[in-house]
């Protein structure tokens, strides 16, 4: 009998100590949905930015936690210790904070100048927990680990998520970064985002760190590209 309580409580503290399962994701969900009937009051451009996109990256979220229970391969990715999966998160930030600051003193990497200072928090919390978080547990998180289960390649895998992830990024950039339509293609903006789902998907593989490194790495780019972190300009 007390082998069995044992047992009981130590899945217990697996899950609401894991990154990934439902007392985290579900917190995620929280957020998306605050944003969902809320985003309005703080973002004036709203309904014409995130609010066209803010029930996709719920669904996102949701097929990420149904199939993270159902496969394998993806439960394996995101059985990381919240711990770790934080430390992780916070490095991979951090190094490109840094690197992408170096970018932006030298000429190399452009951003925006018209952010609004007094959205800061806001911002914040959408491209972390909304943004940066449910494009990565689905194009890495789900697409990726898919097709290399099931296609036995990660050469596949990696090209295949980095292309489904630069079409979707035809419509998101346009409307979150560009407000402008999907007629005016930004074609430097897609072949970047090609070139950063190939290097988030290498990442990725590294089932233990990868997802969360891929999602610090993706917010701040995220973010220093929206002229919120950027120190240089």
């Amino acid at each position: 009998m007390r082998q069995i309580f044992a047992g009981t409580k130590t899945s217990g503290a697996m899950i609401f100590n894991r990154f990934g399962n439902l007392p985290f994701i579900g917190i995620l969900i929280i957020i998306e949905l605050y944003f969902w009937a809320n985003g309005g009051a703080w973002f004036q451009d709203w309904n014409s930015s995130y609010g066209q996109l803010i029930e996709t990256y719920i669904v996102m979220t949701l097929i990420f936690l149904v199939l993270s229970w159902r496969q394998k391969q993806i439960m394996e990715q995101v059985n990381t210790p919240l711990w770790m999966a934080g430390r992780s998160f916070g490095m991979s930030f951090i190094i490109t904070w840094g690197i992408l600051e170096c970018c932006v003193l030298l000429g190399v990497l452009q951003v925006s100048t018209s952010f609004d200072t007094n959205l800061f928090w806001q911002t914040v919390m959408i491209q972390v927990c909304v943004v940066a978080t449910a494009e990565e547990i689905m194009f890495r998180g789900v697409i990726l680990q898919s097709l290399n289960f099931y296609l036995k390649s990660a050469t596949i895998a990696v090209i295949g998520s980095a292309f489904v992830f630069a079409i979707w990024h035809l419509y998101a950039y346009q409307i979150i970064i560009y407000h402008s339509s999907i007629e005016t293609v930004n074609w430097f903006a897609l072949v970047m985002a090609f070139f950063i789902g190939i290097v988030l998907a290498i990442i990725a593989l590294k089932k233990e760190w990868g997802l969360s490194a891929c999602i610090g790495i993706h917010a701040c780019y995220n973010l220093v590209v929206l002229g919120v972190l950027t120190v240089w300009v």
